[in-house]
């Protein structure tokens, strides 16, 4: 049986491309999931599972105002040490959070 967390981290994975990169909508993934891959998720549980993925990963809430600056967003970005997010108006603020400690 597969943690939840690796099932979290699968779903983003899956939604990725066309959530992030491409700008769909969460309900056109969801579809996409659904039909193509069989993974049955309606477009609010996928929203639910891409922002708790990234609150449990990074302890930011995505797409919120940025701390740092106020004036751009968190949004969730994939480098080559995995996912972070940063605030949408990098390089002028530089707010980047990657995987949380533990405690």
């Amino acid at each position: 049986m597969e943690s939840k967390e690796l099932k979290l981290g699968k779903i983003v994975d899956m939604a990725w491309h066309w959530r992030v990169e491409d700008g769909f909508q969460w309900k056109f993934c969801a579809g996409v999931l659904t039909n193509d891959y069989k993974f049955e998720i309606s477009p609010k549980e996928l929203r639910r599972a891409f922002h708790k993925f990234f609150k449990d990963l990074t302890g930011c809430v995505v797409y919120t105002k940025c701390p740092d600056c106020g004036e751009g967003k968190i949004v969730p970005r994939r480098s080559i040490y995995g996912y972070i997010v940063s605030c949408s108006t990098f390089p002028k603020c530089d707010f980047k959070r990657g995987r949380k400690k533990k405690e």
